[in-house]
């Protein structure tokens, strides 16, 4: 598995924890997507957060995505900060997921 970044044909971006399975598709454990954050203080620069993807799915279910790929556009290896972010995110306390939700 790798960590990979997924443009979708419907112009959705994504990231996880990806490998192709068996019978063909794309297994993507703990999806998220970026998301632009306003400031809550006024004057101060926005900021980015992983929000889980799709944005209802319930992030501690633990249960990946599955991705036919003729609805991937293309596969890119994110950023190295962005990979190191979803790492620490994804990784809480005996290996447990921590997506920040809200």
């Amino acid at each position: 598995m790798a960590i990979l970044g997924l443009k979708l044909v419907t112009g959705e971006q994504l990231f996880g924890d990806v490998e192709n399975t068996q019978d063909g598709r794309i297994r993507v454990r703990l999806p998220v997507t970026l998301r632009l954050m306003p400031s809550k203080i006024q004057g101060a620069e926005p900021s980015m957060a992983f929000v889980p993807f799709p944005e209802w799915a319930d992030p501690e279910s633990n249960l990946p995505l599955y991705v036919e790929p003729l609805h991937v556009a293309y596969s890119f290896v994110p950023y190295k900060d962005l990979i190191l972010e979803y790492n620490a995110l994804s990784q809480g306390e005996n290996g447990s997921p921590q997506i920040i939700t809200g």
